[in-house]
């Protein structure tokens, strides 16, 4: 006997709250997948999700009315497709992930149809009124329940952190050489912030970089530790949640813990940073009316490929230091009587090259060469010819520095944001970088390696109360900016660093040896091992044996190079043969520092290798 003919009315209802439940379920899932999303999110998701139930029960509707069969079976298919989903990582899978999903859907939907015809009228009882109800009641509750038990603010004072503590600015300047400030003897630098910033606090030097990589530096930078300890060798690689941060360690102290990224390398689900800040910006997206995990919904993601196809850009691999400061000042300036712990990172200078206009004097616009700005997705043969042309290198610097130079504008802007919200308590401002740049140096063009092109950064260190500037000469590196930063409010923090307050007060340090390295990966087949290790004024760089993706070949060789910083500061002259003894006690003390810690097999889609491509960190 065959099923009578539900109502539209009925069918409607049905699909409307099967559709609804199945996606506030996602929500549910990707809240539980993000704690760190707060309520204003997950309400927008809930929104979202209503939305999207809406369109699959009209859908579902439309269809049943066609082929005359009861509207839940339709409705059961679609969920049990959205289920599905959540099993093919669409994220990872792309348009495979896609193409299972409509296939199971489809397949569903026939089954469902083929039972909704055998079962008939004992099952009609769905088509009531109060299926609705108990669906869409079930979706809100489940939604309004994790806002509501979901916590917004930092955790209670510690005991004994109520006392005044001053707020701290963390600010890292990605692929920022050393030398391309005013302040580090660049006469046609245009950087008065950076300058201005050094001249009233403490500017070292020599710090160095321990790896070459956005990802694992910066992992240097808020965990104290050298990339062998931290076990981040590679971008998109996460943090271990048992590593701790400097984030953690001010959260604890009762500070409201900020970060605002500009990098896709330091993406939140990449970085693991998640409940390391109490706010973590990382949206890049263009099209900012939902949260960014409303796109990791089935239908968020279809819509995501329908816009981008139009040509709308949705996910970027980076934004604006403009974009940044916008974001990081409204949460400075937010109401909030606690001190502050913010980082905030800027991409700009990283290629490619795409400076506001007004940072771009004249005559750099009126360059009609062949323009490299976007330098890894030029041919070979192209890239050949920026090599061999001084005026397309010279054009290459000019708009790297256009680059430094709307940074340097936009951290006024910040700085002053930062000042204000730090109010009576005084502030410190740290302002480094996580690696340099290669200008062709030693034949190497936008390419990493270890000489101190891309090692040597600028660091800055800024004291909440006037003090007189100092220029520090002792080599320091990134893994030291944590334990500084907790030294500036009284506390310690355990890691392969140490705090430079020290030496901001004029007291000498003993003597250390300055780890950096670049590690291979399956994952990401780009690099040739290698370490080097700096004592005082030597460093020795040690390429080890390693696959030549390029040649196709076993390269079964050691090399090593040694120079003499301070009598050899471009490292042309190697001092390998002349110092055997010198280039042999390095060597061993690296080993010492090289231990590494067990890590996870880096897996990586085809989107995230390609995002790494577009920014020269894969082939």
């Amino acid at each position: 006997m065959n099923a009578p003919s539900p109502t539209l009315g009925s069918i409607a209802r049905t699909a409307w709250a099967a559709s609804t439940t199945i996606v506030a379920a996602e929500v549910v899932a990707l809240a539980l997948r993000y704690p760190a999303l707060g309520a204003s999110a997950l309400f927008e998701l809930g929104c979202f999700a209503l939305a999207c139930g809406a369109v699959l029960g009209g859908a579902a509707t439309l269809v049943a009315r066609v082929r005359g069969e009861p509207g839940w079976a339709w409705s059961v298919a679609l969920w049990s497709g959205l289920a599905l989903a959540h099993f093919v990582p669409i994220g990872r899978a792309g348009k495979l992930g896609l193409a299972v999903f409509a296939v199971a859907v489809l397949a569903l939907s026939w089954v469902a149809a083929r039972i909704a015809r055998a079962l008939g009228e004992r099952l009609a009882v769905v088509h009531s009124a109060r299926a609705w109800s108990v669906g869409s009641a079930a979706a809100f509750c489940a939604l309004a329940a994790l806002a509501l038990t979901r916590r917004e603010g930092a955790p209670e004072l510690a005991p004994g952190g109520g006392k005044p503590r001053p707020s701290v600015l963390l600010v890292t300047i990605d692929t920022l050489r050393a030398d391309f400030l005013g302040c580090y003897g660049r006469e046609q630098a245009r950087t008065p912030t950076l300058d201005g910033l050094a001249a009233s606090g403490f500017r070292f030097e020599h710090a160095t970089a321990h790896t070459v990589l956005t990802g694992p530096s910066h992992a240097s930078v808020l965990t104290g530790r050298l990339p062998a300890h931290h076990g981040v060798f590679e971008n998109l690689q996460p943090l271990s949640h048992e590593v701790p941060t400097v984030a953690e360690s001010f959260g604890s102290l009762g500070y409201r813990t900020g970060a605002f990224v500009a990098g896709y390398p330091l993406k939140q689900n990449a970085a693991a940073m998640l409940r390391r800040f109490e706010h973590y910006d990382d949206d890049f997206r263009s099209w900012r009316t939902l949260p960014s995990e409303a796109f990791e919904l089935v239908l968020g993601h279809w819509m995501r490929l329908a816009l981008e196809r139009s040509g709308e850009h949705l996910d970027p691999h980076s934004r604006s230091a403009s974009a940044v400061t916008e974001v990081a000042s409204t949460w400075l300036d937010a109401s909030d009587a606690r001190p502050f712990f913010a980082w905030v990172h800027y991409f700009d200078p990283h290629l490619p090259y795409e400076p506001p206009r007004e940072s771009v004097p004249d005559d750099v616009r009126a360059y009609r060469g062949l323009d490299g700005a976007d330098w890894y997705r030029l041919s070979p043969r192209e890239r050949a010819h920026i090599v061999a042309d001084p005026a397309a290198l010279r054009h290459m610097n000019e708009l790297y520095d256009a680059e430094i130079a709307s940074v340097d504008r936009e951290l006024a802007r910040l700085v002053d944001a930062a000042r204000r919200g730090a109010g009576p308590n005084g502030l410190w401002i740290v302002v480094t970088a996580d690696h340099g740049e290669s200008f062709g140096e030693h034949r190497i063009f936008f390419e990493r390696d270890l000489y101190e092109d891309c090692l040597r950064v600028p660091l800055i260190v800024v004291p909440p109360s006037a003090s007189a500037p100092r220029t520090i000469a002792e080599p320091v590196g990134l893994v030291d900016i944590a334990p500084t930063l907790l030294d500036a409010v009284d506390e310690r923090f355990d890691g392969d660093g140490l705090s430079l307050l020290p030496l901001t007060r004029g007291e000498t340090s003993a003597p250390r040896e300055l780890l950096a390295e670049i590690f291979t990966s399956t994952g990401v087949p780009l690099r040739r091992p290698a370490f080097s290790v700096r004592s005082g004024a030597w460093k020795l760089i040690v390429r080890q044996p390693f696959w030549d993706n390029d040649e196709f070949e076993w390269r079964p060789e050691t090399e090593r190079e040694l120079y003499e910083l301070s009598k050899d500061s471009t490292e042309l002259t190697d001092r390998c043969d002349a110092e055997p003894a010198r280039a042999r006690a390095l060597e061993a003390a690296a080993a010492a520092l090289r231990r590494l810690e067990e890590t996870g097999p880096l897996d990586l889609s085809e989107g995230q290798l390609q995002k790494l491509r577009e920014l020269g960190y894969a082939r």
